[in-house]
């Protein structure tokens, strides 16, 4: 009996022996379909910092939300030099003329902090020149002097970002700016008053728009325009408004 029943085991065993399933070409595939890939995952991580790429910009993801900048440019002041009149008219001239140069040179360096992909906080120190003027002074006594003016500035802004495709970003800030104009002084001579050294500091609002382009990861060159509202003191040596056009470089982390 043992033998009898033995022999149908053997051979039910042999024939699921010889049964082999097999498994579908594209069994990974379809068993993957639906995970993320480490690529996307990479993505989605460097999105959630601050200061990646949102999706089509043109800001360039970084391990770090700090960057910092600088620039060189030009800066120019609108003054109607009514002031500037009544300086030279306060050294004892009772006929002259006033001429006025608005421009000239400036740079700034920066430091910034991304609190998302398309806002971030700008800080840093600006160095604008400032204007000068020429008096030519007839009567009482023929004469002929200058005064020149300087404005430097401490600033922090919110800048908004706008990517336009992988490499072109623009952008506008708005922000305040501590400001401290110095007016340079003028000597005495023949027989005209001088003008005293005079300083004013003051708080002034500050916007500007401007473009940049991604060179590298980490680097960018930027063109920004600045605009700066009544510079100075009106009650004693004047005011001038402040436009300011600027190229450099950003540098992420």
């Amino acid at each position: 009996m043992r033998g009898a029943a033995a022999g149908p085991a053997r051979a039910c065993c042999r024939a699921l022996a010889q049964y082999e399933p097999k498994v579908p070409a594209n069994y990974d595939k379809v068993m993957g379909a639906g995970q993320p890939s480490a690529q996307d995952k990479a993505k989605s991580s460097a999105q959630a910092r601050p200061g990646a790429e949102p999706s089509g910009g043109g800001l360039r993801p970084s391990p770090s939300p700090w960057y910092f900048g600088g620039a060189v440019g030009r800066s120019g002041f609108d003054t109607d030099l009514i002031s500037a009149k009544a300086d030279v008219a306060a050294t004892g001239a009772t006929a002259f003329s006033v001429r006025g140069e608005g421009y000239d040179d400036l740079w700034k360096a920066y430091v910034g902090y991304w609190l998302s992909p398309r806002i971030s906080l700008e800080g840093g120190l600006w160095t604008f020149g400032g204007p000068t003027y020429t008096a030519d002074v007839t009567a009482p006594v023929t004469a002929s002097f200058t005064r020149s003016f300087r404005v430097h500035g401490l600033g922090a802004h919110t800048v908004l970002w706008q990517p336009f495709g992988a490499s072109w970003a623009g952008f506008g800030k708005i922000g305040v700016m501590r400001l401290s104009t110095r007016a340079r002084p003028v000597d005495a001579a023949n027989g005209l008053a001088g003008l005293p050294n005079e300083k004013e500091t003051t708080w002034n609002a500050q916007w500007g728009l401007g473009m940049e382009y991604r060179i590298s990861r980490h680097m960018s060159a930027r063109l920004e325009y600045e605009n700066v509202t009544d510079v100075g003191d009106d009650s004693r040596f004047g005011t001038a408004d402040l436009h300011a056009v600027s190229f450099g470089f950003r540098y992420g982390f």
